[in-house]
């Protein structure tokens, strides 16, 4: 909060919203559905406050990055049709962060594993253009889902 005023700064709220979706994503892997959506709501709550995305201390956050954290949650918890629904309300072309973007593929991809879908999922870590071919390469689910499936 800004001192003599009520109402928090962006700064304020995208490091607050961004420390919830870590938490969001702590939840999930902990396979606590109730709190990661709990958490969820909540930073969607300050990104909605906060207007628009910003990267103010290199957060990244706002209500994009929110939809992407969505996806991600709701891909660990195992809810693909979920998943997909929230990614197909993001353009990528609005995700800035190429590292955001790529983990937005790589989530979409493990959705439609998830679904066995195994050609979308190829379609999704292809998606990405101008990557480098090594791309993902560090990713054990995304080497795992493109070596099985091409």
């Amino acid at each position: 909060m800004r001192a003599g005023s009520d109402r928090p700064g962006p700064e304020h709220l995208s490091v607050y919203g961004s420390l919830l979706l870590r938490g969001a994503i702590a939840a999930a892997s902990a396979d606590d559905r109730p709190a990661a959506l709990g958490l969820l709501e909540e930073a969607s709550d300050a990104a909605n406050r906060l207007g628009q995305d910003g990267n103010f201390y290199w957060t990244a956050f706002g209500p994009v990055n929110v939809l992407l954290h969505r996806v991600h949650v709701a891909t660990r918890l195992g809810d693909a049709g979920t998943a997909l629904a929230y990614a197909a309300k993001i353009s990528p072309e609005l995700v800035t962060v190429a590292e955001r973007r790529a983990s937005l593929w790589l989530d979409m991809a493990q959705a439609y594993l998830q679904r066995r879908w195994a050609e979308q999922a190829v379609t999704a870590l292809r998606a990405e253009p101008g990557r480098p071919r090594t791309a993902g390469s560090s990713s054990p689910k995304a080497a795992r889902a493109a070596g099985t499936y091409t």
